[in-house]
């Protein structure tokens, strides 16, 4: 009779386990089931939000364009610059015939900011550089050379990123064509 009494809890335990498994799988399929709309509305809004994100960086590209504004990026650290395909526009070249996006500061002067400019320009890359104002932006016109030779004129208006040890890591311009 002991023998049977076992069984029988081993019997009853074990339903008992299937009974529990059970109603966890109903459990978590119901809940399952409730966080498909929600999945559904997350999805739903991501995808809005990039074709939102598409739309804005083409209409910027296109006041870009119109106002014939060029960006680029100064990694101090690096002694690089970044362009973008506007920039080069500006300059009446492209990427591709420029070797890509990026240059040192040395080729940048070289290529394209006219002699009689290339001190002013490289004191307010210093000034950039060395300030201690986080929040340090300047405006400047000078003198450029285009890729064909020819000569024209630019607005630059730059700002300045600095690191946590208050050094400029980075100067950020637009550059636009004032010929």
């Amino acid at each position: 009779t002991y023998l049977a009494c076992v069984d029988y809890d081993i019997t009853y335990v074990k339903s008992l386990l299937l009974k529990n498994f059970f109603k966890s799988v109903m459990i978590i399929i119901f809940l399952l089931l409730l966080t498909l709309p929600l999945i559904k509305a997350i999805k739903t809004s991501y995808q809005q939000a990039e074709k939102k994100q598409k739309k804005l960086k083409v209409q910027l590209a296109n006041a870009m364009e119109i106002a014939t504004l060029g960006h680029w990026e100064y990694e101090v650290e690096k002694d690089i610059f970044t362009f973008n395909d506007q920039f080069y526009k500006i300059y009446r070249t492209t990427a591709e015939q420029m070797g890509g996006y990026f240059m040192t500061s040395t080729e940048y002067t070289d290529l394209f900011v006219h002699p009689d400019d290339r001190e002013v320009v490289g004191k307010e890359i210093q000034k950039g550089i060395k300030t201690t104002n986080p929040k340090f932006s300047q405006t400047l016109d000078h003198k450029i050379i285009y890729a064909d030779g020819t000569e024209g004129y630019i607005t630059v208006k730059y700002m300045i990123d600095k690191d946590s040890q208050g050094k400029t890591a980075k100067i950020y311009g637009v550059n636009q064509d004032i010929t």
